[in-house]
């Protein structure tokens, strides 16, 4: 009797212990399910994070690839412009050299004009003095002014040259100050793209470094 009522109190209390087993597991399962929702609620947060930053990745992508081509552009523009100056600068150059002839030729006219008009002055002189050759002293002295005219008009000429040269040059001048203030804009223009190439880049490794 005393040995069957020790048998079962002993297995009373291992009935208990295994009751009390069971109410801790089944407060472990509670909580790993609960464990188990929160990561699967973490995931999913993961996941539409991920996916947003992965359209923020191609969107910087397709930023960066038009920067390029903007960049590729601008600098086809540039030396464009450089190519216009140089041109622009090297027919000023001849316009000058063209200036420096006409001066010197106009220079060589006023010479020959005053000494037509000497020629001239000296053959009266000589007409008044000689009555006995008036008539060919005339007629030398008409030549005489008629290549005088001749000379101030071709003179008259070449300062007309001169006037519109020098208005060709002023042009000019004003093409090329333009010309350097487009090539200073592109030059502008090339900065603020490779500030924001640099930036965009240094976003890309950040995000890499990350």
């Amino acid at each position: 009797g005393k040995s069957c009522q020790e048998r079962l109190e002993s297995v009373e209390a291992q009935h208990g212990e295994a009751r009390q087993d069971v109410q801790l597991l089944r407060e472990q399962v509670k909580q790993l399910e609960l464990l188990k929702f929160q990561h699967e609620r973490e995931i999913g947060e993961l996941k539409v994070q991920l996916s947003s930053m992965k359209d923020q990745l191609n969107l910087k992508e397709q930023l960066v690839t038009n920067q390029m081509a903007h960049l590729e552009q601008a600098t086809t523009q540039r030396r464009g412009l450089e190519e216009m100056l140089t041109s622009v600068k090297q027919q000023a150059h001849s316009l000058e050299e063209k200036f420096v002839i006409s001066s010197q030729e106009i220079a060589k006219g006023n010479q020959i004009i005053q000494s037509l008009h000497t020629s001239s002055k000296q053959a009266k002189a000589k007409l008044r003095l000689k009555s006995t050759a008036l008539v060919q002293q005339e007629k030398a002295v008409l030549e005489l002014e008629k290549a005088e005219e001749m000379s101030k008009h071709l003179l008259e000429e070449k300062e007309t040259e001169l006037s519109r040269g020098k208005e060709r040059e002023e042009r000019l001048k004003q093409d090329i100050e333009d010309l350097k203030k487009k090539l200073s804009e592109a030059h502008e223009v090339l900065k603020s793209d490779q500030e924001v190439i640099e930036y965009l880049n240094r976003q890309l490794t950040e995000r890499d470094l990350k």
